[in-house]
């Protein structure tokens, strides 16, 4: 899959979070994001139109990430829409616990909501920002209202150079 805008491609999605046993697809443009406190990320999601149930899903998109890392969060979120522009999607700040249990070190800041009908797709653009200096994973979990479920897990360095005598220097 690739977005496109007037017809040139800007990129092509390739690292995924999908296994057999999930009925929604995550994937974005990279699999580790690199900048200096903030990244934007291209997410792809999908409801898989093979698996049962195929009727639309409203799925709840929650940005998980690491405790130790404060203040990252997910500053705007687009979605691409059909003439190729992007629109601002609404956010909630998110204190839900987490369906997978294996974030337990992460919190949920940031989440939305959409509805998917089987077999359709929906690009996004994120703006995330860390903590100067800072490296982890960020985590996307789509959770359905008909039992679906999908989970990316890209990693994120932001760097910084320490100055001489202590402290960050960008």
């Amino acid at each position: 899959m690739s977005f496109a805008i007037a017809g040139l491609v800007l990129f092509s999605v390739f690292h995924f979070g999908a296994t057999a046993a999930n009925t929604v697809s995550i994937t974005s443009d990279q699999p580790n994001y690199v900048g200096n406190g903030e990244i934007i990320s291209y997410l792809t999601i999908r409801k898989n139109g093979a698996v049962a149930p195929r009727a639309p899903e409203n799925l709840t998109v929650r940005f998980y990430f690491p405790t130790s890392v404060p203040g990252a969060s997910v500053t705007n979120l687009e979605e691409q829409i059909p003439d190729g522009s992007w629109q601002v999607v609404p956010q909630t700040a998110s204190a839900m616990v987490p369906a997978n249990l294996a974030l337990a070190a992460y919190e949920a800041r940031d989440s939305f909501t959409i509805t998917l009908p089987a077999g359709t797709t929906e690009q996004f653009r994120a703006t995330i920002t860390f903590t100067k200096g800072s490296q982890g994973e960020f985590m996307v979990e789509a959770i359905g209202d008909q039992g679906g479920y999908g989970f990316l897990d890209p990693a994120f360095a932001s760097y910084a150079v320490v100055a001489r005598g202590g402290g960050y220097k960008v």
